[in-house]
């Protein structure tokens, strides 16, 4: 039995198989010896195998450790094998979509591992229910599994009977042929849990820089009403002109390692484009940290009466229109971070803020313009912290050199 390159996730399994059970073969693969071969041979000559319980104890777990192995093997789905060609100019949507096929129809949890090469894919994959937990959708790392989004469609789209226990990661998805519709994205779950997105690379065709067309592409990641637990780590998008990472009624929300940049780099399409790095709405517990995000319209916006609990934390944001913008949203706490040199404020509070904390963090050049230097304010907002409404509370920050001051607060409307 062969198995290619999805071993490394069980060599610790794989080392408690008896000597011999184990053979290289001369192209890099492994085989693995019939757990029969076992019973007869050198193991035999050499006495391994006596007559008490416990030898036989010890065999037979490590035929089911074997057993357990195999069963894994088993249920890998390498896109080549049902026709994916991989050099980027064939279209392999229907190769996937037969390994998606096959995948699902097994019955239970298994993997769809997409291996080194370009996959140019023109229709959504979708991941129906039931459930199967732990489906998992894996390449070998981002720079070498490459998925070429080359329509306007989500592409992979995990349905809300699909999403539970589901992981994503060592992929690249890269869109070639430009303008995207808003409703489009890179990986779309209409409702997880436990689920998570890891070591992905999502990136807009950058020929589009320059378009002032508000979302002119799709975003990076939507997750959907009801989702909770969701983790995505060591996530890089860039050239977002929609949402970086969309967060629409999820729960207990983890965001770490993150470089979100956007595509509009000029000052007034940083003005005019709606373009987000993280949108949290009608979401709760969401924890943001180690991310840097700039040339985005907002870095993070919060948008929603029923979002509570957003922390940031040692996080970097800079050259986008707003830093932070917590507009309808309940007890944010924003602590060790810097934001820097934004066109109008670093952090914006809104009209229906009850508890903002700052804490130890830097802001500084707020109200830079065109050229880079601080200049004319386009929309008289141009402060490092710009407060319409609620209770703020800030420790240990550094705010200076921002066009407008370090703080606007609004009669009537500002507490503590």
């Amino acid at each position: 039995f062969i198995l290619h390159h999805h071993l490394h996730r069980h060599v610790a399994l794989a080392q408690t198989l008896p000597p011999g059970a184990i053979q290289g073969g001369a192209d890099g693969s492994l085989s693995f010896i019939s757990p029969l071969s076992l019973f007869t041979g050198d193991l035999l000559s050499k006495g391994d195998l006596r007559s008490n319980t416990s030898s036989l104890n010890a065999l037979q777990q490590q035929l089911l450790n074997l057993q357990q192995l195999l069963n894994y093997a088993g249920n890998v789905y390498n896109v080549y094998s049902y026709g994916a060609v991989g050099n980027g100019a064939a279209d392999d949507t229907a190769a996937f979509n037969r390994a998606v096929t096959a995948l699902l129809s097994s019955g239970r949890s298994g993997t769809l591992y997409i291996p080194m090469g370009s996959f140019r894919i023109t229709s959504t994959l979708s991941f129906p229910g039931p459930s199967k937990f732990g489906l998992e959708i894996r390449g070998d790392d981002v720079g070498y599994s490459r998925i070429l989004w080359a329509a306007d469609v989500t592409v992979f789209d995990i349905s809300d009977d699909m999403g539970n226990g589901v992981t994503i990661k060592n992929l690249e998805i890269k869109s070639v042929n430009g303008a995207k519709s808003p409703s489009t994205y890179a990986i779309r779950f209409a409702r997880c849990w436990q689920t998570s997105v890891h070591r992905v690379n999502i990136i807009q065709d950058h020929a589009y820089v320059g378009v002032s067309t508000v979302n002119a592409a799709g975003g990076g990641i939507f997750v959907g009403t009801g989702s909770d637990m969701f983790k995505a780590s060591e996530i890089k998008l860039v050239g977002m002109m929609g949402t970086g990472i969309y967060l629409n009624g999820a729960f207990r929300v983890w965001l770490s390692n993150m470089y979100i940049t956007g595509c509009y780099i000029e000052y007034t399409q940083r003005l005019s484009t709606s373009s987000v790095g993280v949108y949290v709405a009608k979401s709760g517990d969401t924890h943001i940290t180690d991310a840097i995000i700039h040339y985005a319209h907002y870095s993070i916006i919060t948008n929603s009466s029923s979002s509570t609990g957003l922390t940031v934390a040692d996080s970097y944001f800079f050259l986008s229109s707003i830093g932070i913008a917590i507009m309808d949203a309940s007890y944010v706490k924003i602590s060790t971070s810097e934001m820097i040199s934004h066109d109008r404020s670093a952090l914006h509070l809104g009209t229906k803020i009850p508890y903002v904390m700052f804490n130890g963090g830097w802001i500084h050049s707020s109200g830079r313009g065109p050229s880079g230097a601080l200049g004319t304010c386009a929309s008289g907002e141009c402060y490092g912290i710009n407060v319409q409404s609620g209770h703020l509370f800030v420790q240990g920050a550094f705010i200076n050199w921002n066009l407008g001051g370090a703080l606007k607060t609004y009669t009537g409307t500002t507490q503590g």
